[in-house]
């Protein structure tokens, strides 16, 4: 995602096939992440059925590419790139089951392998947040864009998410959000200072494509939750993505890993010490929601905060 393979694996501080799974990339949890209805509409109000060559930053098994490309012209072909070759073969099979013109290939978004004004869209989820520099993946996007063309991101303020979810019941603490809060900010401080991204870089891009040239830059709010409420049907399989990494000694947010969480916390100001004693409250806050689940308490509405982000090349 805009960095080498063995970045994105120390980063995760995961395997190969544990990240694979625990980011959701096995099944269909990532499609859930947006409502058909509302990707028909902005399509529609964005002029996606214009697009003829549409290229997937950062496109992992193909989950978001794959979601746009039947909304863009009747012979849309679709090239997908990203760092990691491990992730080629299965976005190649799930674009070949569902009857797209696609490609795969490994390449890095932050020096993209295409001549200048080769797509007409330019699109991406949740790599602008794992990039060490967003502007130069933004100005190559441009340079890749033909005129009048479109970079269209999708990317999340996750540390707004975290707050949100304080109040899931069970609900926390004060003293259980107030942990919550520091730990994940200091993360965010953290990789931010390694250079592996910012998590809640959405709230950064509109001035950020702004600045970089795009024109008529706009910005929309993900009208779609994952509300969990008895009997669980909902959002099972992110319930079974919690538990799993739960049980695995994990968690689905704060660095995944507690080695990972602990080098983000460190990099950001915080100590190891004062890390051990946060991510024990995250982890004690997880296991009473988990249990919840499972004796039928446990209910949220699901909101999170993830935008669609955008911009035009100057004609």
């Amino acid at each position: 995602m805009g960095d080498t393979p063995t970045e994105l694996e120390h980063r995760s501080g995961l395997d190969p096939d544990d990240y694979h799974r625990l980011t959701g990339f096995e099944g269909d949890w990532r499609d859930s992440w947006w409502d058909q209805d509302y990707l028909v509409f902005m399509a529609g109000q964005l002029g996606l059925g214009a697009a003829a060559d549409v290229l997937d930053l950062g496109c992992g098994v193909g989950h978001w590419g794959q979601r746009l490309l039947p909304l863009c012209g009747p012979d849309a072909t679709l090239t997908g790139i990203d760092a990691e070759e491990s992730w080629m073969a299965e976005a190649s099979r799930r674009a070949e089951e569902r009857g797209l013109r696609a490609r795969f290939q490994v390449a890095s978004a932050d020096a993209l392998p295409f001549a200048d004004g080769s797509f007409d869209l330019v699109t991406c989820q949740t790599l602008m947040m794992h990039v060490r520099a967003p502007a130069t993946v933004a100005a190559e996007a441009m340079r890749v864009l033909r005129p009048g063309g479109l970079l269209l991101a999708a990317e999340p303020n996750n540390y707004g998410s975290s707050a949100a979810h304080l109040f899931w019941e069970p609900r926390a603490t004060w003293a259980q959000a107030q942990a919550i809060l520091e730990l994940e900010y200091v993360i965010h401080l953290g990789k931010e200072a390694l250079g592996e991204g910012f998590s809640s870089v959405a709230e950064q891009l509109p001035g950020l494509f702004d600045e970089v040239g795009f024109v008529d830059v706009g910005v929309r709010l993900n009208n779609q939750c994952a509300p969990r409420f008895p009997p669980y049907t909902h959002d099972r399989q992110s319930i079974e993505l919690t538990r799993s990494a739960h049980a695995e000694g994990a968690l689905m947010g704060a660095g995944g890993t507690f080695a990972n969480g602990e080098r983000m916390f460190v990099a950001g100001g915080g100590t190891a010490a004062r890390f051990a004693e946060l991510w024990t409250v995250a982890r004690d806050l997880e296991a009473a929601r988990l249990d919840a689940i499972d004796a039928g308490q446990h209910r949220n509405a699901g909101g999170h905060m993830h935008y669609l982000i955008w911009g035009r090349k100057p004609r």
